[in-house]
């Protein structure tokens, strides 16, 4: 539900987001507390999300849905599943935030606005003013692109913009996260603050531990 998820980020709680894809989930995951189910430009379909959703329930995991798209059908589709929460993708403005917020209330669930987007990040101090924004997720690919550097998620300038993003956020104390695929990665981004990581399943096997601590 939204009100233990929300609650526990504001408490300062870590969570552990894993991405399987297509795939069957492994039988041991270790801290994993979220299942990430993207429709996201992965051909998910609908059926195949709310089945998700149960795996992720019955296995005592909260359910987290990447909406295809921002279009009312789709969010208002996806809410329909009950996960726990949902993350909006390339978010660009304040306003286009609190239309989407707006669909997603009263439902209880944890709404996650990504940062992946030029607009995003020059609009971070107004999309951090929206009501009813529980988290924030940072998309290094997307943005990499957006700034002119495609499949470079880590040159120094999409870099400092992540560092930029991450400190602003952690200042103000809101939860905020992103992909963290090395324990060492992990380990650097919770001393920045980061309290949502996102791991795909093809990069469980190289980490030491899926711990989160």
């Amino acid at each position: 539900m939204r009100a233990a998820l929300s609650t526990y980020l504001v408490e300062g709680g870590r969570l552990l987001m894993l991405n399987p894809g297509r795939e069957t989930l492994p039988e041991h995951l270790g801290e994993v507390g979220a299942i990430f189910i993207d429709r996201e430009g992965t051909g998910l379909s609908l059926g195949d999300a709310r089945i998700a959703v149960k795996a992720a329930k019955d296995r005592n995991l909260a359910a987290i849905i990447r909406t295809d798209g921002l279009s009312e059908g789709e969010i208002t589709s996806c809410a329909e599943l009950v996960p726990d929460g949902i993350v909006l993708p390339q978010i660009v403005s304040a306003e286009q935030l609190t239309w989407l917020v707006g669909m997603l209330r009263p439902s209880a669930l944890c709404v996650i606005a990504q940062i992946e987007t030029v607009e995003a990040v020059d609009a971070l101090s107004d999309l951090m003013q929206v009501e009813g924004v529980d988290a924030f997720l940072i998309g290094p690919n997307d943005l990499s692109e957006a700034m002119g550097y495609p499949g470079q998620p880590d040159h120094e300038r999409v870099q400092s913009a992540i560092e930029t993003v991450a400190a602003t956020l952690a200042a103000a104390g809101r939860a905020f996260g992103l992909p963290t695929l090395s324990d060492a990665a992990r380990s650097y981004w919770i001393g920045k603050g980061a309290q949502l990581h996102y791991l795909p399943i093809k990069a469980l096997p190289k980490m030491e531990s899926t711990q989160c601590p």
